[in-house]
């Protein structure tokens, strides 16, 4: 396929442009319409045989839940409309008032003061460790924006790579806010999640010791995170993800948003959805690894990450759509990573088993091992289907290492 047509297509499915019918050359069709076809037949015959609880025997209006004009998750517009507050790493000072002429130095100090219907705009430069505590109310989200979108020019996409002599990209001070890593959770033994919070425009890379990933939630709702450029993460020895929500029995991240996002070259798992209602949508997902960029093999601080997928999903009612992932590659992992663009599996608790699953629209090339992986071990086990009602549709595939689709019990 030409980079052309790859564009075109990605254009047709994702951003869902108007598309002429000079589109394909006669010999992409004739290359691509079988293996289109004989692909949706796998899959129409894999979860038709694989799933007992058949959607088909769903009341219609629970199968209207899943179509993409119905009953989604909806999040607001945060308008910033309230008080403004500015972070200047470089002239700031956190006796200052935060204005723009006398802006605070650090975002820890923003959040801390910070209050609902609030904006923190935070100019260039390197702030260290963000952990937000405190969020806003029902239409008073407390935005912490990046002055930017993240200039990623100083990042090498093209060079595969090498796993054995590891280069790190750090980066950008000068064009970015640039910060080692956020945290969204409520206090020690809160009853409450911490929620209403926008996280927009920030580089996040380099998180080292502050957590296992770039963005982690822990007991929160109505999150936003958008336009943010991940990459480079490097966690000390803990499971490592780019955005990544962890939830108990009760303390769930409900009405979770990631949007627009960048995903380059990140240990680990990019995106780890679980808890209730997350939309992720809009994110490019490339080039995972297993190991860290900054530490060559052998080296003290070295370790391995067991996996490499794009997108894991657990909980109830999430939708995946209008992603790009593309580029795992093996050759750019230190050892030999099942790498998965989507998947889910058993999980403790059980209230955090995938349910009532949307994915669709999203667009997917050259995945080193499995496009959708999902392993339901709870009936070996003599219990029920945990894992259920999951739609995969109108996805575009081209390119797995390993399995297509895989549904099992094992």
């Amino acid at each position: 396929m030409t980079g052309k047509e790859k564009e075109m297509i990605k254009h047709r499915f994702l951003l869902k442009e108007a598309v002429s019918k000079n589109l394909y050359r006669s010999e992409y069709i004739m290359k691509r319409v079988f293996a289109l076809f004989y692909c949706f037949l796998i899959v129409m015959v894999i979860l038709s045989a694989c799933s007992r609880s058949d959607l088909t025997s769903l009341p219609e209006d629970e199968i209207d839940l899943f179509l993409p004009e119905a009953d989604l998750p909806v999040f607001p517009v945060v308008l910033e409309d309230g008080p403004v507050f500015y972070v200047d790493a470089e002239r700031g000072n956190d006796i200052n008032p935060g204005t723009e002429e006398e802006p605070w130095a650090t975002i820890q100090h923003a959040a801390d003061l910070a209050k609902p219907g609030d904006t923190i705009i935070v100019k260039p430069g390197n702030y260290g460790r963000l952990v937000i505590t405190k969020g806003g109310t029902p239409g008073k989200y407390i935005t912490f924006r990046g002055e930017n979108i993240p200039d990623q020019s100083h990042i090498d996409k093209e060079t595969l790579f090498d796993p054995a002599n590891p280069v790190h990209q750090k980066g950008n001070p000068e064009k970015n806010a640039v910060v080692a890593g956020i945290r969204i959770t409520p206090v020690w033994n809160s009853t409450e999640p911490v929620g209403y919070i926008q996280i927009k425009n920030f580089e996040i890379t380099q998180i080292d010791k502050a957590q296992r990933s770039g963005i982690q939630l822990e007991y929160t709702e109505d999150i936003q995170i958008m336009n943010n450029f991940i990459h480079d993460i490097n966690p000390t020895q803990h499971n490592a993800n780019g955005i990544n929500g962890t939830s108990g029995a009760d303390k769930k991240n409900r009405r979770i948003l990631v949007k627009n996002n960048t995903l380059f070259r990140v240990m680990g798992i990019a995106i780890s959805a679980m808890g209730e209602e997350w939309l992720i949508e809009g994110n490019e997902i490339s080039h995972g690894i297993d190991i860290r960029t900054d530490i060559p093999p052998g080296d003290e601080g070295f370790w391995q990450a067991g996996d490499t997928d794009a997108i894991r999903f657990f909980g109830y009612g999430h939708v995946i759509r209008n992603n790009y992932i593309h580029d795992y590659i093996l050759e750019e992992n230190y050892g030999n990573p099942h790498m998965d663009a989507f998947q889910t599996f058993s999980n403790y608790p059980e209230t955090q088993n995938a349910s009532r699953i949307l994915i669709y629209n999203n667009y997917v090339e050259n995945m080193g091992g499995q496009i959708f992986m999902c392993r339901d071990k709870s009936e070996t086990d003599g219990g029920r289907d945990a894992i259920n009602n999951i739609i995969i549709r109108d996805n575009i595939l081209i390119g797995s290492g390993a399995t297509g689709v895989m549904f099992g019990e094992y």
